[in-house]
Formats: structure tokens, C-alpha cells, sequence
């Protein structure tokens, strides 16, 4: 905002093709959702909208404020305002990093107040630091230090390769875990390729890897696979199927049909476990068709190169 998003724009900054200047995940986020790196959220006095985005991002994350990857950033203010600007982004929980001195130095029990005492009661205080290069790598280990609190999980239709590299590697250890991989339940009962991944090969993964925040990747294509395994610390499962028709005669067995029950706890780990349709416990209007229940084992498992 103000004259920072000024500066941005002059460095090219509010271009989409700037994403290509940015790291693996920022660059991710402007492809998906076709924004530049640098939005212009109005002038300095409109900080409000950002508090405003910033209060969803929480809300949807199930976080408090001061706990997202977020910053607020002052590097060459030149009108008081600004200080007053920051301390509505502190009073909102966001820390507020300043490159020049505020004019409260005069008085060392505010200077204590604005950089430390306001943490107590928002989550969130002033750094001060003259040394623009030091001033970054503070942001960033500001950032970085919360990054961990946000838990994701992805769900795709399509398999990522990397759930086809887990299962390759668990089958040719002789279905046993490895150092990459750690099974967790179920069979695979497609034949051929087994896991129908993407032909394509991209950066999604190491991307995962490299923020740290997805821990669970769920997918499904692959009608007839039921498993769930981890690999590199990212945790693969497939859902359970509903087919009746895209398979031919996959209307007549049963093994694979059901659901994916996941649970979600507030410090955002999970667990899952798949669920069989043809259970007394789920009831339904219509009689159950009568299928037979195929059995998916190790040895049912085989690979085509």
C-alpha cells in the first residue's frame, strides 16, 4: 500500500511475469490463482483491507492472527502516520518491522511498550532495525518461525507421481517400509502402471516439502486402489470408489466401494481410515445390490512396465 506498492510497481513488481523472480511456493500461489506476486491494496491509510484479508486467512486456517506467516512493513517511512499505521497492524497481531527509528524514543517505557509490552496483550510488537539487510532476514525469520502452524491437506483427482514413486519403491523392498516410504493400510488392486498418475512432471511435492505445511495428500482415478502410504513425510490416500459404471463390470464387486472417513484435530493433525459401503451400519433407502467381495492382497499386486 502507499508509496511501498508505488516502489513495487516501478520494480516491475505487480507484473505476473515477476513470479518467476519468486520461490517455489510464491510462485505456485500466482500460477494458480494468476496475480502477481505484489497486490496494490490502496493507499497507506487503507491498511484496513489487509486486516481485513488477514482476518479471513485466520479464520479459514482456524489460527488466531498473530500466529499466520504474515508481516507488517515500514522500510523508509517518512510520515508519523505510518507509526500509527503500524500500531493498528501490531493492535490487529501482525508484527510491524520498521527501517527507521519512530519518534518515541524520548520516552523508554513506550519504546519498551511498542516493542515488547503490546506482544502480551496482541501477539505482536515493532522491530526496529536501520540495516535494511538485517531487516529482511528478520521478516523472513519471523515468517518462517510460523509457517509450521498452518497445516494443509490437497486433494486431487489424479494421483501425483510421487504416490506412484511410494508404491514402486514399497513393492521393490518387497512390500516392506523403506527410509522414503512407511505403509500405512490398505492394497492397490489396478493392474499394469498400478497408480495412473500424471504424465507431466511438475514441482507440486517439492514445493510441499519445501513450505512443510502439507502433511496429507488425498486423490482418487484409480478405482480400485484403497491404500495409504507415506513418503518423504507426506502422507498418500486414495479414497474409497463409488464407480458403477466407468469400470466395466465394476458393478458387480464391491471391495473398493465405500468412503474415506478423515478426522481433523485443532492442532491440525489427521488421521483416516477407509470405510466399506456394504456394511450394516450404513443404511440405505434401496436394497444393496448383491456383489461379491473381491479380495486385493500383496500378491494381487503386480507391475507392467
Amino acid at each position: 500500500s502507499g508509496c511501498s506498492a508505488q516502489a513495487a510497481a516501478k520494480a516491475g513488481l505487480m507484473d505476473k511475469a515477476a513470479k518467476d523472480v519468486c520461490g517455489a511456493g510464491l510462485k505456485r500461489v500466482c500460477e494458480l490463482a494468476d496475480i502477481p506476486p505484489v497486490l496494490h491494496m490502496g493507499s497507506c491509510v487503507d491498511i484496513s483491507r489487509m486486516m481485513i484479508l488477514a482476518s479471513e486467512l485466520a479464520k479459514d486456517s482456524g489460527l488466531e492472527i498473530s500466529q499466520l506467516p504474515v508481516v507488517g512493513c515500514a522500510p523508509e517511512w517518512m510520515s508519523e502516520k505510518a507509526v500509527s499505521i503500524g500500531n493498528y497492524v501490531i493492535a490487529t497481531g501482525i508484527d510491524t518491522f520498521l527501517g527507521v527509528d519512530p519518534y518515541v524514543s524520548g520516552s523508554s517505557e513506550m519504546a519498551a511498550l511498542l516493542t515488547e509490552g503490546t506482544r502480551k496483550w496482541t501477539g505482536a510488537a515493532f522491530t526496529v532495525e536501520t540495516d535494511i539487510e538485517k531487516l529482511v532476514d528478520l521478516m523472513i525469520e519471523r515468517i518462517e518461525g510460523e509457517k509450521s502452524d498452518i497445516k494443509s491437506s490437497a486433494f486431487f483427482h489424479i494421483p501425483l507421481t510421487e504416490q506412484r514413486d511410494a508404491w514402486y519403491e514399497y513393492m521393490d523392498n518387497g512390500f516392506n517400509d523403506t527410509e522414503n516410504v512407511k505403509y500405512v493400510y490398505g492394497k492397490a488392486g489396478e493392474s499394469g502402471k498400478i497408480v495412473y498418475s500424471g504424465m507431466g512432471e511438475d514441482n507440486l511435492f517439492e514445493a510441499m516439502q519445501e513450505l512443510g505445511s502439507t502433511k496429507a495428500v488425498f486423490c482418487g482415478h484409480d478405482h480400485y486402489n484403497n491404500f495409504s502410504i507415506e513418503y518423504k513425510g507426506i502422507r498418500f490416500t486414495y479414497g474409497m470408489s463409488i464407480d458403477y459404471l466407468a469400470y466395466s463390470g465394476i458393478s458387480k464387486v464391491g471391495t473398493q466401494r465405500g468412503c474415506t472417513v478423515i478426522t481433523f484435530s485443532p492442532d491440525g493433525s489427521f488421521d483416516c481410515h477407509a470405510e466399506n459401503y456394504y456394511q450394516d451400519k450404513y443404511l440405505s433407502p434401496y436394497e444393496k445390490e448383491s456383489v461379491t467381495m473381491q479380495e486385493l492382497t500383496e500378491k494381487s499386486t503386480y507391475k507392467q512396465d
